[in-house]
């Protein structure tokens, strides 16, 4: 099991504390709790997925260094790495529901720190139906673009992915 840590460049950010000892308590808990450890109280499931906004933030902004750790702490992560599936979903309905620009990009910045760990059908998903949300007042491709600036190459794949089948495994897909 690879050992799980706070990035020292994030270690005095309050989200990445918070998510550091959620994660820390379902490791000590699973072997006793079973799938019932990645289950929080309501208020706490909330407070997560804030600080998981949170981290999708600091990343959207943060440089090349920083979002690889922001990226290597949550695919390290058992507990927090499936709920930024959860939080891109909050957004993608978000702008579903608004079509403000932001929404978009936070949905697709969450998908971009998932980075396609979990399982990347839910990302190819989430990406068709925000790609199909046409409207005339987002430039939806450029935004996609945007992200994919910040991605890690797999995600960029994803991200710039038109039409046919995705290949996670091939650099040469795009």
């Amino acid at each position: 099991m690879t050992e799980f840590q706070i990035p020292p460049l994030l270690e005095a950010n309050e989200a990445f504390r918070l998510l550091y000892v959620v994660e820390n308590r379902y490791r000590k808990d699973r072997l006793r709790l079973g799938s019932k450890a990645l289950m929080l109280p309501v208020d706490e499931e909330e407070r997560v997925l804030l600080a998981e906004e949170a981290a999708c933030d600091i990343y959207a902004g943060a440089g090349v260094d920083a979002r690889a750790a922001i990226r290597g702490f949550f695919s390290s992560s058992y507990s927090l790495r499936p709920r930024l599936i959860k939080v891109a979903g909050r957004y993608s309905a978000r702008f579903s529901a608004s079509a403000a620009p932001d929404e978009l990009r936070k949905a697709l910045v969450a998908l971009s720190v998932e980075d396609a760990q979990t399982d990347a059908r839910d990302t190819i998903t989430i990406l068709q139906r925000l790609r199909d949300r046409v409207t005339d007042m987002v430039d939806v491709q450029a935004i996609f673009v945007e992200v994919a600036e910040i991605s890690s190459d797999r995600m960029r794949r994803l991200l710039n992915h038109r039409t046919g089948p995705v290949d996670l495994g091939n650099p040469a897909v795009s």
